[in-house]
């Protein structure tokens, strides 16, 4: 007689969904996120599909119901691709066509970015490479949501200082990449004059979000929406921030019938976002789902004929009320089987595999430690010594291992291979490492260097490691050799981990890192993993904070912007890497070097970006000339320039210049190193050969104005001045300087004039202030010049008092009893 299906009530489940229901009859301030949590194996995907199956009934007319499983569904591991698959099964339901709003936002996105990465902002010529650089960097992270959370910058380059030096290197032009993207859309033929696309290109994850909530509630204006998520503890961080913070922060779903049901083995309202979420608009209601009660287990196994009390407390006891076990019993019984519960996890194995052979189980648990396995994966295993297993009478070489597909707990996967179900791949794995850690770790270990060798096999034998990057397939299977090193050997994994890590944020992959510490801590709901060794979760706690946000060393030089525990969290992360240095090797060690140079203590910094220096030779070459020229002219030497090592900084970009002779980049800062050492005509003959190649590059010309106007001659510098200006009318720097010239010149009310325009620009502009200040003492006006000297000090008192001190713009107004109170203390 056939056993059907059985559903076991629960109080917790029930309430859960009629508050479900109930949020659609009336949405306005319910919750829009329904969470409901627990261990492996205690029924929620069993809720998901009865709040599913709920839906359908109540609303039978249009299917619009949408699931995202993460980690199975295929495309859905970003936010962009998380709505495009939810909201493609919703049209697909209704036969739409792909001209609603958020189809459309996404293709002018795609579209205009194409534009961006290609052609010159003039619109004439194609991009350079530092644009097509920065677009490519930005786009990756903003489609993340990075650009709607970090506090924007301003479009700007860094100020000039009073004697006119120049602006900064090329890494140094604005304080992030957020403000040098902000310039390059703001000056673009295809974004400058509309504001709607620029906000779009600068936000686009927030502008698609907006659009995609936009088409959920026209769809539920016809009927009420659910949007499914389960296995939520895979969810990767951006999407689980999305999730949170932009669609939930920056829509109006909760006024309408669309609701959001997840399941994951672990809490949301734990997480400081979710709970500060919840604070402020009550947008979750989670639920914690636990094992059935003993009560709830009899009803169970009474449902099935199990009456017999004895059988019955040993079966409670070893499936743990868990109702994945006690379906096991059910199938079990189904065949008339009556499985041995008295050994623990053991038991639960023995239940999952009484009908194979010794062989087979073995084989089953060795493959329990892949995540996913195909044949040509089983044959690998199956030859590591040790691991022999001899064909049995039933196989035949070609068909062999067939069986493994047929286990009623393996799973296909979205890329045509296949997987054991999370709860037994858990319980399979204990048994294993219960029964040999030895033989445990020696499969991880096989399995590491399986994925090893095929990451290998994607690339040269001599490849640089900036090509080996470049390669998705590549980091794909280094992901999962890292995954696997985590259970084999854990000093090696540590410094694995550590040098994946330093490479994955320098080379813009963090991904290669975050996917497989990501499945490690969705695979347990304790923190604490059973499986790897204590050190090495603890090396990972420390480093947790630099994997989640680790993409900042390379956005900014200063962790200052950060929030005050997230700085300290990542620095911590840092000295942790630090340690390691000198065990790490190639890349790695030079961004350890070189992060220590820009984040470690004052005292030591020098020293160690010479140590960077000098490790940049065994990754500098040919070979790789973008990833070279790059690290020469756009970190290296902008930091030796910066701690006054100018001759080293000329040698690292003359260095680049030997790869990459047409390196427009590289000539500007070698300009400006060389007019450091007061070596100006050098210095203008390396702005004009950048100018050669790219005659916009405004920076250039302003500096070589500078260098010009060093060298008296002030009415070059002018014409230089003059020519950035007519690039870029809105150079601030190059007014500020301008007005330098036209004062040395006396031309007093032109020069005044030039830093009238700078602060229309930029009104907080101290250093035109006090510039503005000495043309008029110089001009003999000194109520004029006391009232912006008054206001330079206000912006920046420390600065201009000393300053002020010693100019001799001012000796006209030395006696000045006005003169004298400004220049006494600091206002």
């Amino acid at each position: 007689m056939a056993v059907p299906d059985i559903y076991i009530s629960r109080t917790v489940a029930e309430r859960f969904l009629e508050v479900l229901a109930a949020s659609f009859e009336a949405p306005a301030n319910r919750p829009v996120v329904f969470h409901g949590w627990g261990l492996g194996g205690v029924g929620k995907s069993t809720v998901l599909a009865k709040a599913m199956e709920a839906h359908r009934k109540r609303y039978p007319n249009i299917e619009t119901i949408a699931e995202v499983k993460f980690g199975d569904t295929a495309n859905a591991n970003t936010p962009l691709g998380v709505m495009k698959v939810l909201y493609g099964q919703l049209a697909a339901m209704t036969n739409e066509a792909e001209e609603n709003e958020f189809y459309q936002l996404e293709q002018r996105y795609n579209s205009t970015l194409e534009t961006l990465k290609t052609e010159a902002e003039s619109g004439t010529g194609q991009a350079d490479d530092k644009q097509i650089d920065q677009l490519k960097k930005f786009s990756t992270l903003a489609l993340q949501g990075i650009s709607a959370m970090v506090p924007g910058g301003s479009l700007v380059g860094a100020g000039l200082s009073l004697a006119a030096p120049h602006i900064g290197d090329a890494a140094e032009l604005s304080a992030s990449m957020l403000d040098e993207v902000k310039g390059i859309i703001s000056r673009h033929r295809a974004t400058r004059d509309d504001r709607e696309l620029q906000a779009l290109m600068l936000n686009p994850l927030l502008e698609l979000t907006k659009a995609f909530a936009t088409c959920l509630q026209s769809k539920a204006a016809a009927q009420p929406v659910l949007l499914v998520l389960d296995f939520y503890e895979k969810v990767p961080p951006e999407i689980d921030q999305w999730l949170c913070k932009l669609l939930l922060g920056n829509t109006e779903l909760q006024k309408h019938p669309i609701r959001i049901v997840t399941a994951g083995r672990k809490q949301l309202l734990n997480k400081d976002h979710w709970s500060e979420r919840n604070q402020n608009d009550r947008a979750v209601y989670e639920q914690e789902l636990e094992r059935f009660e003993d009560i709830q287990s009899r009803e169970y196994l009474a449902e099935i004929g199990i009456t017999d009390d004895d059988r019955v407390r040993r079966i409670i006891s070893a499936t743990r009320g868990l109702p994945y076990y006690l379906n096991w019993v059910r199938e079990e019984y189904r065949r008339g089987e009556e499985p041995d519960f008295t050994e623990g996890v053991q038991a639960v194995k023995q239940l999952l595999l009484r009908q194979f052979s010794l062989h087979e189980i073995q084989l089953v648990q060795i493959v329990a430690c892949c995540r996913s396995f195909d044949g040509d994966l089983i044959k690998t295993l199956t030859r590591c010594e040790g691991l022999e297993i001899p064909l049995q009478e039933k196989e035949t070489a070609k068909g062999r291992f067939r069986w493994l597909l047929d286990l009623p707990f393996t799973q296909r996967t979205t890329d045509a291979g296949y997987r054991f179900d999370d709860v037994a791949r858990d319980v399979l794995r204990q048994a294993f490492y219960e029964e040999s850690q030895q033989q445990f770790r020696a499969t991880h270990q096989t399995l590491a260097d399986h994925y090893g060798g095929l990451a290998d096999e994607e690339v040269w034998e001599d490849a640089h490691i900036s090509e080996k990057y470049d390669s998705e397939d590549w980091r794909i299977y280094q992901s999962e050799a890292l995954y696997h090193q985590l259970f084999a050997q854990p000093q090696q994994a540590e410094l694995l981990v550590i040098s994946r890590l330093l490479e994955s944020i320098y080379l813009g992959h963090l991904e290669l890192v975050q996917a497989p510490l990501q499945a490690v801590a969705a695979e347990y709901q304790e923190d604490m993993h059973p499986l790897i060794k204590k050190g090495l979760q603890t090396s990972l706690q420390q480093l947790s904070p630099m994997v989640e946000k680790g993409w900042w060393l390379g956005w900014s030089e200063n962790l200052g912007q950060l929030v005050q525990q997230t700085e300290t969290a990542i620095k911590a992360s840092l000295a942790l890497c630090w340690k390691r240095t000198e065990k790490l090797k190639g890349l790695a060690k030079f961004v350890a070097y070189f992060y220590q140079s820009k984040y470690g203590a004052e005292s030591s910094r020098e020293s160690y970006l010479l140590k960077a220096q000098t490790q940049s030779d065994e990754i500098v070459t040919v070979d790789a000339p973008e990833m070279s020229c790059n690290l020469l002219t756009f970190d290296l030497g902008p930091a030796l320039r910066r701690i006054g090592r100018y001759g080293d900084a000329i040698a690292a970009y003359d260095a680049a210049l030997a790869i990459k002779p047409d390196l427009h980049d590289a000539l500007y800062n070698k300009g400006n190193s060389l007019a450091n050492l007061g070596r100006d005509e050098d210095a203008i003959a390396a702005y004009d050969a950048a100018l050669a190649i790219k005659p916009d590059k405004h920076e250039a010309l302003n500096n070589k104005g500078n260098s010009l106007a060093n060298l008296g001659r002030d009415e070059d510098a002018i014409s230089a001045y003059d020519a950035a200006l007519a690039i870029k009318p809105d150079d601030h720097e190059a007014l500020n300087n301008k007005g330098l010239s036209l004062a040395k010149m006396g031309r007093y009310g032109d020069a005044i004039s030039a830093y009238d325009a700078a602060l229309a620009i930029k009104p907080d502009d101290h250093e035109a202030l006090y510039n503005k200040s000495c043309a008029y003492a110089l001009w003999n006006k000194p109520d004029e010049s006391l009232k912006f000297l008054q206001k330079a000090i206000e912006l920046a008192p420390e600065e201009y008092i000393e300053l002020a001190k010693t100019d001799t713009d001012f000796d006209g107004l030395r006696n000045d009893p006005r003169f004298q109170t400004l220049i006494a203390s600091p206002l």
